[in-house]
């Protein structure tokens, strides 16, 4: 279950053999500040911070919850202009071999909180 805030919208684009929701936050033209909001569930995730040439080993572990579960987010202050915070999960209690990626990209500490917080009421359908 996806919380949306009123502010917020979520695309999803489904394939054969996975499905990405996208969040997306409705703002003015003007507005400097941007932010994007990934989650992928299928079998091969890619992490977002290969693409900046950051290895595993840089990252900042920063303690969260997700899916109501414990967990440790991997955080990137790529030179000040962007913010790369994201954890891939197993999902095996979904789906064989499923991996749920969940990736929060910003220029401001601000809305990469907004998104965490939002992130934090994920849940699963009973």
């Amino acid at each position: 279950v996806f919380p949306v805030p009123s502010d917020y919208c979520i695309t999803v684009d489904n394939n054969a053999d996975y499905q990405v929701f996208k969040y997306h936050k409705y703002q003015f033209l003007s507005d400097t500040t941007w932010l994007e909001f990934i989650i992928y569930a299928g079998r091969h995730p890619s992490p977002v911070y290969k693409e900046y040439k950051k290895e595993k080993s840089a990252a900042t572990l920063e303690k969260g919850t997700f899916l109501k579960k414990e967990i440790e987010w991997m955080v990137f202050d790529l030179k000040g202009q962007i913010i790369d915070k994201e954890q891939i999960f197993p999902a095996e209690n979904i789906s064989k071999d499923l991996s749920i990626h969940v990736v929060m990209l910003s220029n401001t500490k601000e809305y990469i909180d907004e998104l965490t917080a939002i992130a934090e009421k994920f849940s699963l359908a009973e």
